[in-house]
């Protein structure tokens, strides 16, 4: 099984640091000082695989632990199904293509407004199969962007994008891509 580049999302990343632009205001949407955060992510997910690159579905689960009001130590787990067609040149058959991940980083948030922006960043790995190919597990990075927008002290809701790649070929980002709509609860 081969990994290869997939093309980059600018517009994606666009439309982030617009929305963090227009949805502005004052309080605190991450996980604070011992507070702890679980995220759903239903998400739009893109792999770079032999010589495909399908797109599909998957959802991300977070945990985090706010060591401080801007830094948190985190877990993803993220899971995905890709759609693949043929190609009968490479003999690649039909098939869906699935990826499994599990990281654990740090998140820092900028936090100084009721919409936080984050950066993430993470080591963990990746495993796939599937559509002819023999499944293959890799050491990888995680390094994402993102928002949470405070609706109360509870919750928040927000955007994430996220890029994965192989830390013995960093320079190849992204291998696997995810993003979607985040939806965050905390407690203490």
């Amino acid at each position: 099984m081969r990994w290869r580049v997939a093309p980059a999302t600018l517009p994606t990343v666009r439309l982030l640091v617009c929305s963090l632009l227009v949805l502005g205001g004052a309080g605190t949407a991450h996980a604070g000082d011992e507070q702890w955060q679980v995220t759903l992510v239903p998400a739009y997910a893109v792999v770079d695989f032999d010589a495909r690159s399908p797109s599909g579905v998957g959802a991300a689960a977070e945990l985090g632990y706010g060591l401080s009001d801007a830094w948190t130590v985190r877990t993803t787990v993220v899971l995905s199904a890709h759609p693949a067609d043929a190609d009968k040149s490479k003999m690649l058959p039909e098939g869906t293509l699935t990826v499994l991940g599990g990281f654990a980083g740090l998140r820092y948030a900028f936090d100084v407004l009721k919409t936080v922006p984050y950066l993430d960043l993470g080591l963990g790995f990746l495993w796939a199969q599937g559509a002819g190919g023999r499944s293959s597990t890799n050491l990888s990075y995680e390094a994402a962007i993102g928002f949470d927008h405070l609706e109360s002290p509870r919750w928040s809701w927000g955007l994430q994008v996220a890029y994965h790649g192989f830390l013995p070929n960093y320079s190849q980002l992204p291998v696997y891509l995810y993003a979607g709509p985040t939806f965050a609860w905390r407690w203490e």
